[in-house]
């Protein structure tokens, strides 16, 4: 269930000109029939006649039957794992970077490891420090590798795998090595071929219209969820509930995933585009999911909203006595699950809507809902994204960061050493070497943001 609160406190006017501009969107969205244009896959809902875009659009709605994909893959996935418990596995490591290992870390420190299952080590990172820490406590024997990657070029990941899948064979062999190696990827990328020609212990090929922070609830997610022992059936159950609201109800309702998308594109048009998450512990980490799926699909052409997770809330009397108030570009989303009540929170969130905050409050039967949350959110991105009038399937800085990384190590690997010229300031044992001009950090922090 979802609601929102505001207008309480001393700005009621706030909560009559946002309730009042998510009606009217909610209205145009009814009469333009934008549900079923988005279920049709019709790209002119956020770039109207833009054929460049259009098939873009278009190979990335595959998330919106993911669903019922994975629901009739459960039985492969409940298998696989009970096949890698049965050979004595006791640990499974996935090597993938954003959107290939969020959800699976969402879905470990939410669930934990069920008896007899493997525990799950997320590793997103290049650091050497954490790379070795976790080397030293596996037992390769007993390991299972996840590579995962929808592009199969992630360097990263691809790094990663060179790295363990040599200790592997050096320590186990050729011929045994790759038992222990997984592979999660697209159709016809290079990690599949790798896949194929070291005969790997399996190759899980997700569908390739599912990009990559949309892939929660696809094989990206569900191959680390099933070998953590999550309860698949419960966790897609309510995942097609979320799903089956746009199909089969009245998807234009209050509390329906529309609603929720009308909700955070409206207040961002009205400057409140500090997506605030308020979750508790139990799925505290969600937070992580929900920031990368928000900010790199709405963070573009100058627009969007800016995700803030993990940020301890302030009362208003607090925040009165540091002067520090919040301003005026705050939506506040409050989680709360189950019966389990946390009044000094509770309390807190009433304090903002009393102070006149929006507060959108959604509430979980339990941490499965998660399930059916995955999937609202990803809806509702889509739907912020037309009230905004951005793309929110594409990452244009995503790529280009890729591109001038990979032009760097061409030139590390020519040169042996990184390009480089002379800071554009220095000061206080700080050399700043961008923006071109700006000569004091402050004035760096400024252009950038």
């Amino acid at each position: 269930m979802a609601l929102l609160v505001t207008g309480r406190g001393p700005d009621e006017s706030l909560g009559e000109v946002l309730r009042a501009r998510i009606d009217a969107t909610i209205n145009r969205f009814r009469d333009e029939n934008v549900v079923e244009r988005i279920w049709n896959r019709d790209p002119d809902l956020w770039k109207p006649l833009d054929p460049d875009r259009a098939a873009v659009i278009r190979n990335r709605l595959g998330w919106l039957t993911g669903v019922d994909a994975m629901d009739a893959a459960e039985l492969e996935l409940t298998s696989f794992a009970e096949e890698v418990q049965a050979d004595g596995y006791t640990d499974a490591v996935l090597l993938g970077m954003g959107g290939s290992s969020l959800a699976a870390e969402v879905f470990a420190e939410t669930f934990g490891v069920a008896e007899g299952f493997l525990r799950l080590h997320v590793l997103d990172t290049t650091d050497p420090v954490s790379i070795t820490h976790l080397r030293e406590r596996l037992d390769f024997g007993k390991t299972l590798f996840i590579v995962s990657s929808k592009s199969g070029t992630t360097i990263e990941t691809t790094s990663l795998f060179r790295s363990f899948w040599n200790e592997v064979k050096a320590v186990l062999g050729d011929d045994k090595a790759g038992a222990h190696f997984v592979i999660i990827t697209d159709p016809g990328t290079p990690l599949e071929t790798v896949a194929r020609e070291r005969d790997l212990r399996r190759l899980f090929t997700n569908p390739a219209d599912i990009g990559g922070r949309y892939s929660a609830l696809s094989y990206f997610g569900l191959v680390p969820a099933a070998l953590l022992g999550v309860d698949l059936s419960t966790l897609l159950d309510r995942a097609l509930g979320m799903v089956n609201s746009t199909r089969d109800e009245d998807p234009y309702v209050d509390d329906s995933p529309l609603w929720l998308g009308a909700v955070l594109g409206e207040a961002a048009r009205m400057g409140r585009n500090k997506l605030t998450l308020i979750l508790p512990p139990a799925i505290e980490s969600f937070g992580y999911w929900v920031e990368q799926l928000i900010a790199e699909s709405t963070g573009k052409e100058g627009r969007g909203m800016l995700p803030v997770e993990g940020e301890s809330l302030a009362t208003p009397a607090a925040r009165a006595r540091a002067q520090l108030p919040y301003g005026t570009d705050r939506l506040f989303v409050h989680f709360h699950v189950g019966d389990a009540a946390d009044a000094d929170l509770d309390a807190q969130v009433e304090a903002l809507a009393d102070a006149g905050e929006p507060v959108v409050r959604l509430w979980l039967k339990d941490a499965y809902d998660l399930g059916a949350e995955m999937w609202r959110w990803e809806f509702a991105t889509a739907v912020a994204g037309i009230a905004l009038g951005v793309n929110p399937f594409d990452e244009p800085n995503v790529a280009e960061s890729k591109r001038n990384t990979g032009r760097l190590l061409e030139v590390f690997k020519r040169d042996g050493t990184l390009p480089g010229g002379p800071p554009s300031f220095e000061a206080d044992g700080v050399a700043g070497f961008g923006p071109a001009g700006a000569l004091s950090l402050v004035e760096v922090l400024r252009r950038f943001f």
